[in-house]
């Protein structure tokens, strides 16, 4: 029987892969993220706006640029301590 290595919820791996991207620079355009997803505009615009809506991205209103938010470290902060 063959292993698949292809994720099977496409839209976690989307995600994580937007997080792990603007987490590797200050920010982002929308195309850039695109781009490195290899996705459309609309789907990575989608994926940006959920992203936002859940506390894990921020948006710039002046550049347009996207950025990860201190959410993922307060997570991690909170982890560090439950382990304590």
């Amino acid at each position: 029987m063959e292993t698949e290595n292809k994720n099977p919820i496409q839209v976690a791996e989307r995600l994580f892969g937007a997080l792990e991207f603007l987490s590797e620079r200050e920010s982002a355009g929308l195309m850039e993220v695109a781009r490195h997803l290899d996705l459309n505009k609309s789907t990575t615009h989608r994926i940006l706006r959920s992203l936002i809506c859940l506390g894990y991205v921020g948006k710039d209103s002046d550049s347009g640029h996207y950025k990860l938010t201190s959410k993922l470290e307060d997570i991690a902060r909170t982890s560090r301590s439950a382990e304590s």
